[in-house]
């Protein structure tokens, strides 16, 4: 049968059919819509005209044929590990790579579950990515306060909330700050770590003078299971002149294990002495998670 000049051969149900609109065939199946559309095997190899489509069996794609007498490959079945060059995938999907990643073969990538990463394996060795959660790129000053202040309330990317759950035997968490400090009237410097509102490690700088001089901080926090969460704290200062000092310290919440709560990983100074003249600024901040 004919319609709107396309040849079609259908059995004709009670909830569907074929009809012809303004120009346009109209396949309908009911209320559920259309189950499948059964496009035949042509062999394309002649006789074929501009608009047709039809599957090829023999090599499992489907042809469109745009100008008459020249067929195109329309869609066909490609293997993950044949797909080369340039892939575009939607903004709001991505590429969502399996969980539960195994793999053995060099250049694989996939969900590891049980460390909550990223893993990849090259080499002949399985890794997990590291990977930037918070990056604050705002100035944050504070002044001359003996009361604990947070050092992460500028304007930031990313979050520094860590999901329920996070501490999984193995994981890192590394916060980087850098920034200039001022120290007067003999007057040291207390810098806590903490997530919620439990501190999970301090350092205290040395009682002195500092006119003015240039800080960095480095804080690695290791989930060790039944261990609890280690934390690696080091506190570099210098001037012009040269280094001042170079502070670590080390803590263990042994045998309290793992935090299993969403909580906020952070980091606040607080001045031993409420002078005028005491400030710590801090330039940027960096929270990273492998």
């Amino acid at each position: 049968m004919g319609i709107g000049g396309i040849a079609v051969t259908y059995a004709l149900e009670v909830t569907g059919g074929i009809k012809c609109v303004t120009g346009k065939t109209v396949i309908t199946g009911g209320t559920a819509g259309v189950a499948a559309l059964n496009i035949a095997n042509v062999s394309h190899t002649s006789g074929y005209f501009a608009g047709d489509i039809s599957y090829d069996i023999s090599n499992a794609i489907f042809r469109a044929c745009v100008t008459n007498g020249v067929s195109d490959t329309l869609v066909t079945a490609v293997a993950v590990s044949t797909i080369s060059g340039l892939k575009t995938f939607s903004a709001a999907g991505g590429l969502v790579l399996a969980t539960n990643f195994t793999g053995t073969t060099a250049g694989g990538i996939g969900q590891d579950t049980t460390q909550k990463n990223l893993a990849c394996y090259t080499n002949g060795m399985k890794g997990w990515l590291r990977r930037t959660i918070m990056s604050m790129y705002a100035n944050v000053s504070i002044g001359s306060t003996t009361t604990p202040t947070s050092a992460l309330t500028g304007t930031k990317i990313g979050t520094q909330v860590l999901a329920a759950n996070s501490w999984v035997a193995g994981k890192n968490y590394e916060i980087n700050l850098y920034g200039s400090l001022v120290v007067s009237n003999s007057a040291n410097v207390t810098m806590d770590v903490k997530y919620g509102s439990t501190v999970i490690g301090t350092l205290t700088t040395p009682t002195g003078t500092i006119s003015s001089a240039y800080f960095t901080a480095r804080i690695r926090i290791s989930a060790r299971a039944a261990d609890g969460v280690h934390v690696k704290s080091i506190f570099h200062v210098e001037n012009g002149t040269g280094v001042l000092a170079i502070l670590h310290t080390t803590s263990n919440t042994t045998g309290s294990g793992v935090p299993t709560t969403s909580q906020a990983l952070d980091v606040l100074f607080t001045h031993s002495v409420n002078n005028a003249g005491n400030v710590i600024t801090i330039n940027a901040a960096t929270i990273e998670e492998f």
